[in-house]
């Protein structure tokens, strides 16, 4: 008899242990899984988060290249306009310097035939 309730506290107390490390596993299990499912849906924010900056970015990179290329084009007019400004400089120049040499001659030239008179 006193073997019997040894064997029988023993056989209780193993099942309340099985029963103890079954809950542990059990929440341990839940516990994993709210883990998981938090992990997930952060990646899932931080994804779509990166994917709207991303886009953000590209519409301001299109936009920096547009604005970039219209800049090479005004550039490139406005050098063409102050090289011809500066043609046209270069060749009013030369004509007012060969008027002036032309009345220094024609003064001169009046200048002698006068002496002669």
């Amino acid at each position: 008899m006193w073997h019997e309730s040894v064997s029988s506290r023993r056989l209780e107390e193993k099942q309340k242990l099985e029963d103890y490390f079954q809950k542990l596993v059990n929440k341990s299990k839940e516990l994993t899984s709210v883990y998981r499912n938090s992990c997930a849906e952060r990646i899932n924010v931080l994804s779509q988060e990166y994917l709207s900056q991303r886009n953000d970015l590209l519409a301001i990179w299109k936009e920096r290249e547009a604005y970039r290329q219209e800049i090479e084009i005004k550039n490139a007019s406005l050098n063409y306009l102050l090289k011809r400004g500066k043609d046209a400089r270069t060749t009013a120049k030369q004509q007012e310097d060969a008027a002036e040499a032309e009345r220094l001659k024609a003064e001169a030239k009046a200048a002698k035939s006068n002496k002669k008179k």
